[in-house]
């Protein structure tokens, strides 16, 4: 948008909530709500997976089966949680060497800086680090950590205990005035 203008030393703008107030917050928790909202549907998901697999492994008893499906789930929660925060963390947003090119204006990103040797070209991590200063690298880290660790366990709560007695009093309310009639 309109941020590069309004951007000054004093009052940096970084983000929606600058210039669109109310509006602009908003959009930022749409985001993190839609993110937590992804990370329970994939949850979700790899229950039924880790379930799957446990099944294929043709256990004798049925708490070793049980035992085998509450580890998968672990392991495969601890490796998205490590792989997402961890690759952040560590290939991101430290300054491990001296920059090799920034901007004009520190700070500001600078879109000539060469980055052929990565696998992943100007969508690698390593890239962005070359190309963005360290305080706007840690920006961006504490940024995305919101979602999964401040907004995240709200939305658990509302998906596993709000909703569900919801539906429940909505379904009691609807048994009750059908069978009044």
């Amino acid at each position: 948008g309109d941020c590069i203008h309004l951007h000054s030393e004093d009052k940096p703008c970084r983000d929606a909530e600058v210039k669109f107030s109310i509006l602009g917050w908003a959009a930022e928790v749409s985001c993190d709500i839609v993110l937590a909202l992804l990370f329970e549907a994939f949850f979700s998901c790899s229950k039924g997976i880790c379930e799957w697999v446990a099944g294929l492994l043709n256990v004798k008893y049925a708490s070793d089966q049980a035992l085998t499906k509450e580890m998968l789930e672990l392991a495969l929660a601890a490796i998205e949680r490590i792989g997402f925060c961890g690759s952040l963390a560590f290939l991101f947003a430290p300054q491990w060497t001296p920059p090799l090119c920034l901007g004009p204006e520190i700070g500001r990103l600078d879109i000539f800086c060469d980055c052929s040797e990565f696998v992943f070209g100007e969508a690698d991590y390593r890239c962005y680090q070359r190309r963005l200063s360290v305080e706007t690298r840690r920006w961006v880290f504490e940024s995305l950590m919101k979602g999964p660790f401040v907004v995240a366990p709200f939305v658990g709560i509302l998906i596993k205990v709000i909703v569900p007695k919801f539906a429940q009093k909505l379904t009691g309310f609807v048994e009750r005035t059908t069978r009044s009639r």
